[in-house]
């Protein structure tokens, strides 16, 4: 028995649909392409429908890391794309003011790490028209599926930040204040901190009972943003430090001794939930391959010529190279810089952001010199082989649900490419 290597090149001609809602999974049927020529150079081209794309339109999920996202923009591939949160908060202290009429100023603080948008912006001309509400429906609990529908809610005010402002003012923070003035919001905060005791209300209830009792009583908030420019370069999304102990609530009041005092609200702590709520409006572009954070555009590839290796005599993978190619197209947007394949199964989870963590297959980092992301899938073509594994896939932004990232890929000028370099048992002729 004799072991011959012998190279392939595979040149994968993409056919992008985009469905802007939630569908069911579809099979993908391949064509086998297979040349059985032991001795020469073999291609396989792969019929347009085995990479079909999707969306997920309207999504809340679960905020993971120290930040969450807030702002919007209008993408020439992506279209509308905006992203808010809602959040539990959580009194840090027992002493409570005694009145609404004590109470001189409501304000939000929020860190301001970086924002995403188009490279080089004027931050002085870059404004987000920001909404915050109170949450009309409960968030308790460890909520981790998906939702279309973002939570009920009841506007308490808007207002206008330019990204300079945000830069600059409070040490680097979206700072929110005045909201006192808001009888219905500063009611509804304050009668939450109100705890029945045997004789009445409590002055200065325990700290863990004022807290269980305010988050049965207040659902939480909300971070929006409206009216976005239909010009790229007027838009940004923001990463908020939404885990930084500087984040909070705060309420300023006259106490029993006329002096001003601040009770803070903390967010983003053990057993407060906060979630990321995606909208995306993507447009269907048959010339380049979209993938996109927050819910968005991903791809699941069918390669199921690859089944029938096996039968033409492979039986092992020594090179399993799958590259793409960045599109001329992306523009001045920032490139994600890790992308990720995981195994499809036709699940309940196929339109998780993150459907699979188990099922990962490889990682693909930016190569800025080549302008291009290179997968290394030896060990699942080898699988494919040896244990008649599954070649379909779903490529997507790696963590898609902690940044927003976007990116357009080429599918005509340079095609995904899939270089394979296999090993074929050879038949000793008697």
């Amino acid at each position: 028995m004799k072991i011959a290597f012998q190279s392939f090149s595979l040149i994968l001609i993409i056919l992008l649909s985009f469905l802007l809602s939630c569908e069911n999974e579809e099979s993908l049927i391949g064509t086998d392409f297979i040349t059985n020529n032991p001795h020469s150079l073999t291609t396989y081209d792969v019929v347009s429908d085995q990479i079909v794309s999707r969306s997920i339109p309207n999504i809340n999920t679960s905020g993971s890391g120290n930040n969450n996202m807030l702002g919007g923009y209008f993408d020439p591939f992506f279209g509308k794309t905006k992203v808010g949160f809602s959040w539990q908060i959580r009194p840090t202290s027992n002493t409570i003011p005694s009145s609404l009429e004590s109470i001189s100023d409501i304000y939000i603080s929020i860190p301001y790490l970086g924002h995403y948008g188009l490279q080089g912006l004027d931050s002085t001309q870059v404004s987000l028209d920001i909404d915050l509400y109170e949450l009309k429906e409960s968030i308790l609990g460890n909520i981790y599926s998906l939702t279309k529908n973002d939570f009920n809610k009841s506007l308490i005010t808007s207002t206008t930040k330019y990204l300079s402002e945000i830069q600059n003012e409070n040490d680097s923070s979206l700072f929110i204040n005045d909201l006192q003035i808001y009888n219905g919001f500063a009611t509804s905060l304050f009668n939450a901190l109100q705890v029945d005791g045997s004789d009445g209300v409590l002055s200065e209830p325990d700290l863990a009972l004022l807290q269980n009792n305010f988050l049965s009583q207040f659902n939480g908030l909300n971070l929006s943003v409206s009216n976005l420019s239909l010009n790229p370069e007027n838009g940004t999304i923001l990463y908020m430090n939404t885990g930084s102990d500087e984040a909070i609530l705060g309420i300023e009041f006259q106490n029993g001794n006329n002096e001003t005092d601040t009770l803070e609200f903390e967010m983003k702590k053990e057993n407060l939930n906060i979630f990321n709520h995606f909208e995306h409006k993507t447009s269907i572009n048959d010339s380049t391959l979209l993938l996109q954070s927050m819910g968005g555009a991903y791809s699941i590839i069918d390669m199921a010529f690859l089944s029938n290796l096996k039968d033409s005599g492979y039986i092992g993978v020594n090179k399993a190279e799958l590259i793409l190619h960045l599109a001329e197209s992306n523009g001045a947007f920032p490139k994600p810089d890790t992308l990720v394949l995981y195994e499809y199964l036709d699940s309940p989870q196929s339109n998780n952001t993150r459907p699979y963590p188990n099922n990962i297959v490889s990682y693909a980092l930016w190569d800025s010199t080549n302008t291009q992301y290179a997968f290394n899938i030896v060990d699942h073509v080898q699988r494919v082989i040896s244990e008649g594994e599954t070649p379909a896939y779903r490529l997507q932004i790696s963590s898609p649900e902690s940044n927003v990232h976007r990116v357009v890929l080429n599918k005509t000028n340079k095609p995904v490419e899939l270089n394979l370099l296999l090993i074929k048992e050879e038949t000793i002729q008697e």
